[in-house]
This record gives C-alpha cells, structure tokens and sequence, in this order.
C-alpha cells in the first residue's frame, strides 16, 4: 500500500512521540485507530500495473502532481481480483476503491477478463474502471467499452504527459464526476 498524504509524515512524528509516553499495546491500538480513520476518509485508488518501470513512474507522477489518497497496486488481474474479494466490511461497511486504474497486457489474468469480471459481479460492476493501456487498436477500445470500461486512455510516451494525464484523470474523476458511493 502506497499512502499519499501530507499528514501521514505528521502522524509518524507524532506517534513516535506518544508511543514513549504509552503502554504498548495501548500505543497499538491508539495507531491502529488513527490510521483506520485516515483510510476510511481517503479516497482508495488501485492501479493493476505488472511492469515495475511503470509502477514507478507512475508513483512518481502521483507524488509529482501533489495528489494525495490511498493508492494500492496489484501486478495482475488475480491478484486485483483477490484484493477486491479480500476488502472487509467494518461495521457494515466495505471502503471499495473510487476507481481502478488497470492495464490490458498483464500476466495470469488478463486487464479484459478481469474488466469482464468486475463489470458482472453484483458489488464490484459499479466501481469505475479506466483502462490504461499502450494499445491503441480501435477493436480493443470498442472491445473494452463493450466489456464496460468507463474510460479508456493510452498511456503517454513520455513522462511530462504522464503527469499531465494523472492531473487530468484525478480532476475528472474527483472533481467533475459524481461517482456513486460504492461502500456498502
């Protein structure tokens, strides 16, 4: 888990002020608590990305572009369907992510079988997905948006773009779209 957040640094500091002055496991619990709280209010984003080059580069847009939140990456669509089914209800409540960020080519379980997946399962078809891909044939687009795709966006060449598009897609997607509450 990759946490994005300006606050979490404070925590740390703060903790580690606190964590002499408690008892262990009353020290536990008072972090435990504090940091479900963050994640609860932050926004979840997972990005499905099995090429670690781009996994990087696209922390590094992220923390470039100041957007803050709570991003997970998955290498393959098991592994995303795996988390997906892993996420707990607390207190009658499941933290779905506010989108998936998911590439095409990957190993195990492909970006469209798992697109198909997600887009037929009774909790999961609500969650947005936007497929982020190098591939560019106008068949796949269509295939994607057959499958359900709400978006589709062929990755950037070079890294300026990128973080360009990351901006782009974040505004659009926290700050133009309404997007349904997917905690249930």
């Amino acid at each position: 888990m990759y946490l994005m957040h300006p606050f979490y640094s404070s925590l740390f500091v703060f903790s580690l002020l606190l964590q002499s002055s408690l008892e262990n496991s009353l020290y536990t619990e008072f972090v435990y608590t504090i940091v479900k709280l963050l994640l609860m209010n932050s926004p979840l984003i997972i990005i499905a990305e099995d090429d670690a080059d781009d996994r990087y580069l696209m922390k590094t847009a992220l923390q470039e572009s100041g957007i803050t939140g709570v991003v997970e990456y998955v290498e393959n669509g098991v592994e995303l369907i795996s988390y997906l089914e892993s996420l707990n209800k607390e207190d009658g409540v499941v933290n779905y992510p506010k989108f998936i960020l998911l590439d095409l080519n990957m190993p195990k379980m492909d970006g469209r079988e798992v697109l198909k997946k997600i887009k037929t399962h009774e909790e999961f078809r609500k969650i947005p997905v936007i497929i982020f891909s190098t591939t560019k044939n106008q068949m796949e687009v269509n295939r994607c948006y057959d499958l359900g795709a709400n978006s589709y966006i062929v990755k950037p060449i070079s890294y300026d773009t990128l973080v360009t598009t990351v901006k782009q897609i974040w505004s659009y997607w926290f700050n133009t779209a309404t997007l349904i509450e997917t905690s249930k």
